[in-house]
């Protein structure tokens, strides 16, 4: 806690992604493999006891899913 009345909270995540995609009608290849860190913080303010404003700050991610980069998807599992 910063004060009575002013709280800090702070994060860090970190990522790695490894994968890979393989279309045979196209011949595409895909592979993702990459490491990322995700800070947050969070300010928060009680000016008292019955009010509270916070204001959070993160880093964020948005992904596309394989099938949206290759659409005709065979996926093969080694152990199936």
């Amino acid at each position: 806690d910063l004060s009575p009345k002013f709280k800090l909270k702070l994060g860090l995540r970190l990522e790695y992604t490894n994968s890979e995609a393989n279309s045979y009608m196209t011949e595409e290849y895909k592979k993702r493999d990459y490491l990322g860190l995700f800070p947050t913080a969070n300010l928060g303010y009680a000016p008292s006891d019955k009010h509270t404003h916070s204001l959070t700050l993160a880093r964020r991610l948005n992904r596309p899913s394989f099938s949206s980069l290759i659409p005709n998807l065979r996926w093969e599992y080694e152990y199936a």
